[in-house]
Parts: structure tokens; sequence; C-alpha cells
């Protein structure tokens, strides 16, 4: 008796006061870095994991306005502070409360760095902070796929402490990619992943035909499969599944064999709705 009553208490308990929110902050490449660029992405959720939508005031340590930053999908968004300088808080106003949250603490030392995905290539730019000239084995950007090395390119600033290395999307398998900045020891300056979808991804095999919106009672039915090439099947055997769409169960957990392979085996955690990504 008690042990069916503790789930309707936990999930129906009704709450008073001002809500627990859960802000948290992804600086592209790792850290925020003193005097550069750096991007950095958020997530607003409820205690209880529900995606929050909300505008996103950030201020400087002096409580001056730097930038607004709205979220874009599920308690996501991303902003972008033009030279780091000092700490930053973000504030936003939720259901008639205030909230303020402190952004993760700059680095004095290092190289920001951005990586964005345009036509044929992935445009990686890098600064750095004006007094680190000096990398022990030289600077390099590293990509592997898979624990495989499939890019490596030295880095040189010239006279400014910015610069950029485009890489052709043709040298990166479809995927999750990972960039890493290192010098000769081994000592990592900046890293993060990136997603690589070439176009020739998804392809459907198999084609059918037949198909209505609606069956009466009973029907029969009637569907003609066939495959688009035949060259590399050899006695393969098709397994065939009918179900009722109308009864389909709305579930974060709607990923199939592509996004498991491409996606969620080389992330941390449970990937929610991963065939919005595809």
């Amino acid at each position: 008796k008690d042990m069916t009553r503790r789930p309707m208490r936990r999930y129906f308990k009704e709450r008073k006061g001002k809500p627990e929110l859960s802000l948290k902050f992804f600086p592209e490449g790792g850290t925020l870095i003193e005097g550069t660029t750096c991007r950095v992405a958020y997530e607003l959720n409820s205690d209880e994991g529900e995606h929050l939508d909300a505008e996103l005031i950030i201020t400087d340590r002096h409580g001056n306005e730097i930038l607004r930053s709205s979220t874009a999908h599920r308690g996501r968004g991303v902003f972008t502070l033009p030279k780091v300088s000092g700490n930053y808080k973000a504030r936003f106003r939720y259901k008639e409360y205030d909230y303020e949250f402190k952004l993760p603490e700059s680095e004095h030392e290092g190289i920001s760095l951005i990586a964005e995905q345009k036509d044929s290539a992935l445009t990686v730019r890098m600064e750095r902070t004006e007094h680190l000239n000096i990398f022990p084995g030289g600077l390099a950007l590293h990509v592997m796929s898979g624990g495989v090395s499939k890019y490596f390119a030295h880095i040189n600033f010239p006279e400014s402490d910015s610069t950029k290395l485009s890489i052709p999307l043709s040298q990166l398998p479809t995927g999750v990619n990972q960039l890493t900045v290192h010098d000769g020891e081994g000592r990592i300056y900046a890293d993060r992943l990136v997603f690589v979808r070439h176009a020739e991804l998804p392809t459907t095999t198999l084609q059918v035909e037949g198909l209505k919106n609606q069956y009466a009672p009973y029907e029969e039915i009637e569907l003609k499969l066939s495959l688009n090439d035949t060259s590399a099947i050899t006695g393969s055997h098709v397994s065939l599944s009918v179900r009722d769409r109308s009864t389909d169960e709305s579930s974060y957990d709607d990923g199939t064999m592509l996004t498991e392979m491409l996606l969620g085996s080389e992330l941390k955690g449970f990937v929610e709705s991963p065939g919005d990504y595809f």
C-alpha cells in the first residue's frame, strides 16, 4: 500500500515559492579566455529537467549590460562575447521571479576556438592572449574521429593574435569529430566536438509502394517492395512489421541505428530526441 502511494506523492507534490532553475554554460573550446572573442552555449532547465525559454541579459563585473540572448530550442541558446574581460553574470526573469547566474571564470592565458561549417569546409578560428607566444614543440590542430586521426596541421600565428584554418569536409568522415589544439608536449589549449554530415547519408535503399492514408476494417493490403540497388545484395532477408501510427507515443528516445552509430555512441549521457538532428 505504501509503495503504490510513493510515486503519487513524488510526481504530484504541490510546489510553492520561487522555482529552482538550472542554467549551465558551455564555452566553445572549453574555457573563456581573457582578451579573446569567445562563443558560449547555454541550457536553461527547471529542477525537474523541463526546458524553459527566457531572454538572458549578460552583464560585466560592473553590472553593465553587454548583450542579450534568447533561447532558440529546448532551452538552449548561444551568444558571443567580444574581447572577454573579467567575470560575467546572466540575469533573466521567469514567472515573476528574477534570477542571476555567474558565467565560468575566464582564464588569463590560453587560446579561444570557434568552429563553423560553411559550404564544403570547416573553418576553425583561433585567438591567443597577447603574452602567449611561446609553445614548446610548436602548436598544432588535430582532428580525430572514432579514435582515428583524420587531420593534422601546424598552427602559425602571424603578427596578429588571431589565425584560422580551413579543413575540407571531404577529409572528415560523417559523424562526431574531435578538434584539439595542443603543443608539442601534449598540453591542450582548446578542444571541442563537431558533427559532420555528408550529403550521401542517409540513403534509402528500400522503396515501398501501395500505401494508402486510410484503410477500412479488415481491408486487404498489398504492398510492393523494391530495392534501388541490388548489386551489393546477395541473398539478404527482410523483416516487415505493420503498426497503427495514430497510437504512437511521443518519446525523447527516438533514436535509430543511424543516430546511435554516428551520434549517441560518441557522446556522454543521454541524447534527447536524436532524430531531430538528422
